[in-house]
């Protein structure tokens, strides 16, 4: 199952532009139902460990997150993903 605003590792592909890319956290934003449906699409936001100081990049805590460390959720770069989580 998957749950709203849990964090999965995610395989966000090869780089395009300034997209977030290649295996990274991303916590998820999409609802349970939606989540769970044969079609098997979320919605995630991508995570860095960057601080940029951006109103957009929310600051993720180490401790509820299973992250190593403290790190951003990167909401203007939200994407539809439509493969496996690792960590389901």
């Amino acid at each position: 199952m998957i749950w709203r605003g849990e964090v999965y590792d995610v395989d966000l592909g090869q780089p395009v532009g300034h997209e977030p890319a290649f295996r990274r956290p991303a916590v998820v934003v999409s609802v349970d139902i939606l989540n769970n449906s044969p079609g098997q699409l979320v919605m995630v936001v991508p995570i860095t460990s960057a601080a940029y100081g951006l109103r957009s990049h929310v600051e993720v805590e180490q401790g509820s997150s299973g992250l190593g460390h403290t790190s951003y959720a990167r909401c203007a770069r939200s994407r539809l993903h439509g493969c496996h989580l690792a960590g389901e």
